[in-house]
C-alpha cells in the first residue's frame, strides 16, 4: 500500500503509478502493463456495489442494480486483451468533475439499456459518485470460468484511486523470466 501521508492525493498516487507502469514498460521483453484495483481471477480489491442509472433505463425508476467495479489505468484494455466495443478507453485526462467518465460492459449495458446506445448516459454509484459513461468494454469472467459474466463497471485511477493496485503485465515470450525485473 502507498504511505497515505506521501501520496494523499488522487493526483499524487496516480503520478506514482503512472511511473510505474512507465518503468516496467521499459523492461525488454514487456509488450504492456497496466494496473487495477483487482485482476479477474485475482485477489485485489474488485468490488461489488450498487449502481443506479440517473436517466431512463429498463430498471424501475429510483431502483438500483449491483455490479462489480474496477479502478484501472488507461493500458488495462490493451494489457487484458478486453476489447473496447463502443465510445472509448479510460485516459489518464479523465478526472473528477461533476460527473467522472466511466466505462461499463456490454452486459451492464444491455441489462440497464437493452438495444439502446449506453455512451452519454450517467449513473450514480452508493457512494454518491456520479459516472458517465464513455465507452463500453467487452464481458469478463471474474471468478469462475464456468460462470457467467457479471455486470461490471470501470473508473479511471487519475479521477478514482486505491491505495492498493494490481499491475497487470504483457510478456512477448516467458513472463516467469520478466518477475525479477518487474519487482525492482
Amino acid at each position: 500500500a502507498l504511505p497515505p501521508g506521501k501520496y494523499a492525493s488522487v493526483e499524487q498516487r496516480s503520478a506514482f503509478l503512472h511511473s510505474v507502469i512507465e518503468g516496467i514498460d521499459t523492461i525488454p521483453g514487456v509488450e504492456g502493463a497496466a494496473m487495477s484495483s483487482g485482476l479477474p481471477f485475482g485477489a485485489g480489491l474488485s468490488s461489488r456495489s450498487p449502481m443506479r442509472p440517473l436517466e431512463a433505463s429498463s430498471l424501475p425508476v429510483g431502483e438500483s442494480m449491483t455490479a462489480n467495479w474496477r479502478i484501472v489505468t488507461p493500458d488495462y484494455f490493451r494489457v487484458m486483451k478486453i476489447p473496447v466495443l463502443a465510445g472509448r478507453a479510460l485516459t489518464d485526462q479523465d478526472i473528477r468533475g461533476e460527473t467522472i467518465p466511466g466505462m461499463v460492459t456490454q452486459l451492464t449495458a444491455r441489462r440497464l439499456w437493452g438495444s439502446s446506445d449506453p455512451l452519454g448516459h450517467t449513473f450514480q454509484m452508493s457512494s454518491g459518485l456520479k459516472f458517465r459513461i464513455v465507452g463500453v468494454a467487452g464481458d469478463i469472467r471474474d471468478s469462475d470460468l464456468r460462470q457467467e459474466p457479471f455486470p461490471g463497471l470501470y473508473f479511471p485511477a487519475s479521477a478514482v484511486l486505491r491505495p492498493l493496485m494490481d499491475i497487470a503485465v504483457r510478456a512477448k515470450g516467458d513472463p516467469l523470466v520478466l518477475v525479477p525485473a518487474v519487482r525492482e
